[in-house]
């Protein structure tokens, strides 16, 4: 049971139907339904009561529903104690499971003056399942992973990711503490103000060409240093190693040029500059 869910129960009572207030609330009838029985059954007393209608509470269920609506009260009553911070932004979101919704999500909050893109590198032990905890942190810690990417190094007992994330100042330090906590963890390197080469491999497969379509695929490579790498009757294969930033561009200007492609992008890798950065 969390804060959350004691929203969901209200909204159930207030529409008097689990079917309207799932769509009120965005989430689907089973996961509600679900829900409602994991309350019922941690609070071992029956919340509701199903008819043909709809739902009503029980006796038990409406003394628990006021209970909910007291604790809601007073938790809106302490986030609106500071609405007037200048300093202070508040979120509310509701989010289907769409990844275009995610990818909205991280261009507003770019928005914010604080919030910026960063990059860390990580020396780590070579070993099964690595991958997987630091992953798992940033999943578990709900840190936005934008890319992750590893590799072996010149010694075969040690790997060398490079993981770019969005975050404000604070989370950026809560993530590098973290990281260094973890056993497996051998260094933390910040790439975010230190000078860097960085590059990222993207491939853009090109389907349904014209005899026109070909000759600017074979200009746009020309001009962004790209290689045309596959070739067929009606299709062309472009691959692109350059800065994140450029390949952004790239996958933006060929949906605009194209109507069907392909995207693949690897993810950045970098190493420490010796007189110049490149990102």
């Amino acid at each position: 049971m969390n804060f959350l869910h004691l929203k969901y129960l209200i909204e159930v009572e207030k529409y008097e139907s689990i079917s309207k207030a799932a769509q009120h609330l965005y989430i689907n009838q089973p996961r509600l339904s679900k829900i409602i029985k994991e309350i019922e059954e941690e609070a071992n007393i029956k919340i509701f009561e199903r008819h043909n209608k709809g739902v009503v509470p029980t006796t038990k269920g409406r003394e628990f529903l006021s209970q909910a609506k007291k604790i809601v009260q007073e938790v809106d009553y302490l986030k609106n104690m500071y609405q007037d911070d200048p300093h202070k932004l508040n979120l509310d979101i509701c989010v289907p499971r769409s990844s275009y919704i995610s990818e909205a999500f991280i261009e507003y909050l770019k928005m914010d003056n604080n919030m910026k893109k960063r990059w860390i590198s990580l020396y780590v032990e070579n070993q099964v399942g690595v991958l997987s905890k630091i992953s798992g942190l940033f999943s578990g810690k709900c840190y936005n992973l934008d890319s992750l990417t590893v590799g072996t190094t010149e010694d075969p007992t040690v790997s060398r990711m490079t993981i770019a994330t969005v975050s404000d100042d604070e989370t950026f330090e809560q993530i590098k503490k973290q990281l260094n906590r973890m056993v497996e963890v051998i260094k933390v390197i910040d790439f975010t103000d230190v000078f860097v080469r960085m590059k990222e491999i993207l491939y853009v497969k090109v389907l349904k060409c014209t005899p026109e379509d070909k000759v600017e695929i074979f200009q746009i490579a020309e001009t962004f240093k790209a290689k045309v790498i596959d070739y067929g009757k009606d299709s062309l294969l472009v691959e692109f190693v350059q800065t994140a930033t450029k390949n952004d561009a790239v996958v933006k200007l060929m949906k605009e040029e194209f109507k069907s492609i392909e995207v693949v992008r690897g993810g950045s890798v970098g190493i420490e500059s010796i007189s110049m950065m490149e990102r």
